[in-house]
């Protein structure tokens, strides 16, 4: 029996981005690509999507303006 292992993920995998869960996203799934996901070294970083990742930023601007 052979056992199929992927160089990529398959499609259609979704990823749980922890941030999303914690502030009460009711779908916390992304798609697991390029498009929702940042790269670190080359390959995708599944601790926070793109959206929170940009919203984290801003937050961090917002603060060090304000001080």
């Amino acid at each position: 029996m052979t056992v199929v292992k992927f160089r990529h993920a398959p499609m259609f995998e979704e990823r749980l981005c922890d941030a999303c869960q914690r502030k009460g996203d009711p779908e916390p799934y992304w798609p697991a690509d390029s498009e929702f996901w940042p790269r670190v070294n080359g390959l995708l970083d599944y601790r926070m999507c793109k959206a929170c990742r940009a919203e984290a930023v801003a937050k961090s601007r917002m603060r060090r303006k304000a001080a």
